[in-house]
C-alpha cells in the first residue's frame, strides 16, 4: 500500500466478541478491523458463529448482539 502512495498506521485494539487478536488498520479518516487467527480451520469456525445479517455472535456459551 506504501508503494501505490496510501499512508496507513496499523494499532493493537483491546478483543471484543471474537475471541482472537485483533488489529486495527487506519487510512486517512477510515478504520479496518482485522481478526487474526492460527488456521483458516480456526477462522471458518469462529466465523459460523456470526449470524447471516452480521448483528450478533453466539458460540454456545457466549452470545453478543452489536448495535
Amino acid at each position: 500500500m506504501k508503494k501505490k502512495g496510501y499512508s496507513y498506521e496499523i494499532i493493537d485494539v483491546a478483543k471484543d466478541f471474537i475471541p482472537t487478536i485483533r488489529k486495527r488498520m487506519i487510512i486517512d479518516d477510515e478504520a479496518i478491523d482485522i481478526y487474526l487467527f492460527n488456521s483458516n480451520k480456526e477462522m471458518e469456525n469462529e466465523s459460523s458463529n456470526i449470524d447471516r445479517g452480521g448483528a450478533s455472535y453466539s458460540n454456545g456459551s457466549e452470545s453478543v448482539y452489536v448495535v
